[in-house]
């Protein structure tokens, strides 16, 4: 076997690997609660606590609009740290997550209740969002990565 075709050989199989894991994706996701993009019904996230709401029913408010955000962007840039960058590309892009912004609606809903009360909803909001954002970006990256190896020992073997 000369050199062009295993050259064409190892092409041929990452191709295919990536094509499986763009289709395999979505579809372990979908089975995945923390990867979930159903939105919950609009009258379940609400600010439907009363004038005297307690720092407890803000922050867990707060965690509940926390698991609402997207998190396909994180997930790509985990996948693109893991292929160029390895392990060291993954770690990159989990500690690159950002806070996200609560929505406004919910936000001045809150300054209603009080100081204490949006600062609850607030780093509630924050914490669970870059939480679900590290978990995907952590993901992505594992899928990058292992294709990285795919590649590297495909190129180095015989």
């Amino acid at each position: 076997m000369n050199h062009t075709s295993k050259v064409r050989k190892h092409i041929s199989t990452v191709l295919i690997f990536s094509l499986l894991s763009l289709y395999a994706g979505p579809a372990l996701a979908q089975n995945d609660p923390a990867f979930s993009t159903d939105l919950p019904d609009e009258k379940e996230l609400q600010p439907d606590l009363p004038k005297d709401a307690s720092w407890a029913d803000c922050h867990i408010m707060g965690k509940r609009h926390g698991e609402t955000i997207g998190t396909g962007g994180s997930m790509a840039g985990g996948l693109a740290g893991g292929l160029l960058l390895g392990l060291i590309g993954t770690g990159i892009a989990v500690l690159a997550q950002s806070e996200s912004s609560p929505p406004a609606e919910y936000l001045f809903e809150m300054e209603e209740k009080g100081g204490d009360c949006q600062y609850a909803y607030i780093e509630a909001f924050n914490s669970q969002s870059v939480s679900k954002k590290r978990k995907a970006a952590l993901t992505g990256g594992l899928i990058g990565t292992a294709i990285l190896v795919v590649l590297v020992v495909s190129a180095s073997g015989d």
